[in-house]
């Protein structure tokens, strides 16, 4: 496919001595690698089924981030109110009416942050970057609540306090809690409403059923034991229901996040994920294609032929003076079939991949030069802007093109 573009406007690529000429040459290689496939070997159906793909895939990355972003938060208001507690427990040690004073300060702030983080569970417009949510998760995986901790302060509710500032205080908190936990649920299921699009058999069910076990009746019903305080039966049935949906919330992202493969970088049409070529494929590469029997009777699949690079010494002459002694192979059909399991082997490795801001993914060779693109302020994504991606592509491939090596 010929792409009808208007003419350029020149572009003057200064390229840094200091780069050298082999940096040159790669970008040069690259360039023009990538330009010949976009103009010439992308038909518009191609490219139409590439952007289905990759919208899809786009679709359930952002899943996946409201999915991360909420069993973050669960987790995040799991820590705000144990420490709220033990913050509360603190007080005790004032004496007087400055004790109660500052019970009924520390409980306001801790309420304070409980409905800050619930505002943030409720943010459906908070799109949370993956930087961002890397940073917070390693944070708050460092100020992860031990069980021990948890059992501890449990423990502590079982009595119910004899001052009436202590009982408010622990009270609110454990209200503000329960909230927060209801708007995690809420949310939870509002998340799988948009999610469960993307599932089918029996993916789909097994999350159905998990998500139904929440409300279960033992779940939210509330057995009162009259030899503990209420609030601790309440406060116990709350952080259990808060980990069971934290756990499907775990369960849907490890879902999505195997859905969430797109096939090819959009930029050099290369698979990211590592798919292996066939024999079939290998020897049409090399130009061996009639000798496809007679290397399948004698069972030289390309993964033993693959395999067969890896050897060294005795083992490997012995290995490939068989490989010719079963298929007639001269001299050089052997170092066609060599240089294409080498191809194929580069391709099983799954390529190292930089997401967008649109979410769509490219391979890491291809974002390093695009980066570097002179006639563009920013990455174009070859999916979502074609045109433009088009356009500057042409600009820097004739800039490059005429520049000289150092």
């Amino acid at each position: 496919m010929n792409v009808n573009l208007k003419k350029p406007m020149n572009v003057n690529v200064n390229i840094s001595a200091r780069e050298g000429k082999n940096s040159l040459e790669q970008r040069r290689s690259w360039l023009g690698r990538v330009y010949k496939m976009q103009n010439a070997k992308i038909t518009p159906e191609m490219r139409s089924r590439m952007k289905a793909r990759a919208e899809r895939s786009k679709r359930i990355v952002k899943n996946a981030r409201r999915g991360n972003k909420l069993a973050l938060h669960s987790k995040i208001a799991q820590r705000a109110w144990q420490d709220g507690y033990c913050n509360i427990l603190k007080t005790r040690e004032e004496k007087g009416n400055n004790r109660k004073k500052k019970m009924a300060q520390v409980a306001q702030v801790e309420v304070a942050r409980m409905n800050k983080i619930q505002a943030l569970i409720e943010d459906e417009e908070d799109e949370m970057d993956m930087a961002r949510y890397d940073d917070i998760s390693k944070e708050e995986a460092k100020n992860a609540v031990s069980v021990q901790e948890e059992n501890s302060i449990l423990k502590d509710l079982e009595k119910e306090p004899k001052d009436d500032e202590e009982v408010k205080a622990k009270f609110q908190l454990y209200e503000t809690f329960l909230a927060t936990v209801e708007a995690i649920r809420k949310e939870t299921f509002d998340f799988w409403k948009e999610a469960k699009k993307e599932f089918v058999g029996n993916s789909k069910e097994d999350i159905e059923r998990r998500l139904k076990a929440i409300d279960r009746f033992d779940n939210m019903g509330i057995d009162f034991e009259s030899r503990v305080w209420f609030v601790y039966t309440m406060t116990r049935k709350a952080t259990k229901n808060r980990s069971e949906i934290t756990q499907v919330l775990k369960h849907i992202n490890q879902k999505l996040s195997l859905l969430a493969e797109q096939i090819e970088c959009p930029v050099c049409l290369e698979t990211l994920s590592g798919d292996k070529s066939s024999l079939s494929g290998i020897l049409k590469e090399a130009n061996l294609e009639k000798y496809h029997t007679k290397l399948m009777e004698a069972k030289y699949t390309d993964k033993v032929l693959i395999e067969g690079l890896s050897l060294q010494g005795a083992e490997e002459t012995k290995f490939w003076k068989e490989v010719r002694a079963h298929t007639g192979f001269k001299p050089g059909h052997l170092v066609r079939l060599k240089r294409a399991l080498l191809n194929a082997k580069k391709a099983t490795a799954p390529k190292q991949v930089q997401i967008l801001v649109c979410c769509h993914k490219v391979c890491s060779e291809c974002y390093a030069n695009l980066r570097d693109f002179r006639g563009a302020p920013h990455i174009l994504c070859p999916l979502c802007r074609t045109e433009d991606f088009l356009g500057v592509l042409l600009q820097e491939y004739r800039g490059l093109s005429r520049s000289r090596l150092p």
